[in-house]
């Protein structure tokens, strides 16, 4: 007759005595031994059951549109060999769980003596793979343009980063999450992001105008006489989108030529007009200006227009 507790077990004409739960369990058996003098053979004691044991392991889908949730158990201890299954399906010795949806799940470990362990555990939905980006926007010739792929929740997945402008890639494979752009001319930017693990992809785009801006800032008049020095000169001011003046010419009404310079920087007032022709000063009116530029797109413009000189 075997007891547990106080309570019994088991049938007393089994020889054997399942215990379920884990702890400690006293025991008090009884057998009697048919020999040529039958005799009583009595034990008693303490039972301890350990269930296997395990960590679990598990990440939710990187993307919203594919299962790629995972679960590994680990440092298992038991007695092998084990047997595990995953919401009722037996999968045998594995012990690794992949493109799983998110939602809760039952995984279950037993070993070799029958002694059964069981976890729920939830696998959580993908981050939102969504982030700010700028959007479509207009620049001056010159001007500069900062392009983030982030955050950094979703940086920390391992991306493979990729820019492009237009269909011109301009870094590929070990790329920074961040870039510095100056646009020549009306572009296209188009940021990549591309999983190292599964086949999650992001792509996002930002059209860039870009106008010269040249014409917009060159004067129309100045004065030999201003108190600014600056301002007692007729030169290009621009610096923003040129890379150079090609050539700088000023004519009076009847088409003489008054003033010349080639090749030189813009900006830089001691290299424009001083209001002179040969050492003296010219009359106060209007004059002919013809300029041309390269800028730093490659390009290269020609402004036509005058400026008026005052006394």
């Amino acid at each position: 007759m075997v007891f547990g507790s106080s309570q019994l077990l088991s049938d007393p004409t089994l020889s054997r005595v399942t215990v379920s739960g884990e702890g400690n369990t006293e025991f008090w058996s009884q057998i009697r031994i048919m020999d040529v003098r039958p005799y009583l053979s009595t034990k008693s004691g303490l039972l301890k059951v350990i269930l296997p044991r395990f960590r679990l392991i598990f990440h939710k889908p990187l993307c919203n549109d594919f299962n790629f949730g995972s679960a590994s158990i680990t440092n298992l201890k038991g007695v092998p060999p084990y047997q595990t299954s995953l919401n009722g399906v037996v999968y045998g010795s594995t012990f690794d769980f992949y493109l799983l949806a998110p939602g809760e799940y039952n995984v279950s470990v037993k070993d070799s003596l029958g002694c059964k362990t069981d976890t729920v555990f939830t696998i959580l939905p993908a981050t939102s793979l969504s982030f700010p980006f700028p959007a479509d926007t207009t620049l001056y010739l010159g001007d500069s343009l900062i392009l983030v792929a982030g955050p950094d929740s979703i940086l920390n997945n391992k991306f493979n980063i990729i820019w492009l402008q237009n269909k011109d890639t301009l870094c590929s494979g070990n790329c920074s999450d961040s870039i510095v752009v100056f646009p020549k001319g009306t572009t296209i930017y188009t940021l990549q992001m591309i999983s190292e693990q599964f086949n999650c992809f992001v792509e996002k785009k930002i059209f860039v105008n870009v106008l010269d801006g040249i014409f917009s800032g060159i004067p129309n008049v100045f004065s030999r006489s201003a108190i600014q020095s600056e301002n007692r000169t007729f030169y290009i001011p621009q610096t923003r989108g040129v890379e150079k003046i090609i050539s700088f010419k000023i004519f009076d009404k009847w088409a003489n030529p008054m003033f010349a310079r080639y090749d030189f920087e813009s900006g830089i007032p001691e290299l424009g007009w001083d209001g002179t022709f040969e050492g003296k000063e010219i009359e106060q009116g209007v004059y002919v200006v013809v300029i041309e530029l390269l800028l730093t797109n490659g390009r290269s413009i020609q402004y036509e227009g005058s400026v008026t000189v005052i006394k």
